[in-house]
C-alpha cells in the first residue's frame, strides 16, 4: 500500500439493488464515484459486492456519489479533526 494514499472502506447498501463495480474521478480535493449495477434482474446478486476499498489522495476532503440524473451528491466529508463524516 503506497504511503502517499489514504484508503476508505465503503459498505454499499442500497434499496434499489446491488453494485458490481465503481469508477472514481478525482477533481481537486473531491472524489466523484459512480457505482455500476449488477447483471441480470433488478435485484440480482450476480457479480455483486457490498464492500469496496477506495483509494484516496490525502488532499481529498469530499466524496460525492453519482445520483443517476447526471449529478452527484455529497455523501462523505472530512471534519475539522480530519475524520470522515456522513453528510445528510
Amino acid at each position: 500500500m503506497p504511503a502517499f494514499f489514504d484508503y476508505i472502506n465503503y459498505i454499499f447498501i442500497a434499496a434499489i439493488g446491488y453494485a458490481r463495480d465503481f469508477k472514481v474521478k478525482q477533481g481537486g480535493d473531491r472524489n466523484y464515484i459512480t457505482f455500476y449495477s449488477t447483471f441480470g434482474f433488478f435485484n440480482s446478486k450476480i457479480g455483486a459486492k457490498n464492500e469496496y476499498q477506495i483509494e484516496l489522495n490525502p488532499s481529498c476532503t469530499e466524496i460525492y456519489f453519482y445520483k443517476g440524473d447526471g449529478g452527484y451528491k455529497l455523501v462523505l466529508q472530512k471534519d475539522e479533526t480530519n475524520e470522515w463524516k456522513s453528510v445528510k
